[in-house]
């Protein structure tokens, strides 16, 4: 078994080699990826899959995946080269054309294209914890309610407050009793 993109080019001259790699991976394979385009006799061929412009050597054979694709493949941003490349992969055809990088890098572009651009954030004021108790303690005498339902109320009258600390200021009106 090849232990290297070198030998695993070289052995396989007519395959296509797709690396999915981390930042770190791909500096410490930098030098065998070199090699191992050179043994194919496609260089389109060889393919990574992972963060763009880590080594100008090798951006040219780089397909950059950026956090924003995460909203078109979904999942967490550790497994989003894998998910990238899960995507991009059951793109291609058995047509070998498809196999290659320049058609990967386009698929790669529709893909980032079709990332929804994100929703604007609302802009809320901030509160003091005394505004946030004096917001708190009317709505929790009026009857049972929880920390994650006046966290909304609060929201959508357009004020903001963290929520681990509005739970904090909850949970202090709750044990002085003016709830």
């Amino acid at each position: 078994m090849p232990r290297s993109f070198y030998d695993l080019a070289r052995t396989n001259p007519d395959d296509t080699i797709i690396a999915v790699l981390s930042n770190a991976y791909l500096r410490a394979c930098t030098d065998d990826l070199r090699r191992a385009v050179g043994q194919l006799r496609d260089p389109q061929r060889l393919t990574i899959i992972g963060p763009a412009q880590t080594d100008p050597d090798l951006d040219e054979l780089v397909v950059g995946v950026a956090a924003p694709m995460r909203l078109a493949v979904g999942g967490s941003l550790l497994a989003l080269n894998v998910r990238v490349a899960q995507r991009l992969v059951g793109l291609v055809t058995a047509d070998p054309s498809t196999h290659r990088r320049s058609h990967l890098r386009a698929l790669a572009g529709e893909l980032a294209a079709a990332v929804p651009l994100p929703t604007p954030r609302t802009h809320r004021e901030r509160m003091t914890d005394d505004e946030v108790k004096a917001f708190i303690r009317p709505l929790a005498v009026a009857g049972p309610t929880s920390a994650t339902r006046l966290l909304r109320r609060l929201r959508d009258s357009g004020k903001s407050c963290e929520q681990a600390r509005f739970k904090q200021l909850f949970d202090e009106i709750s044990l002085d009793g003016h709830c």
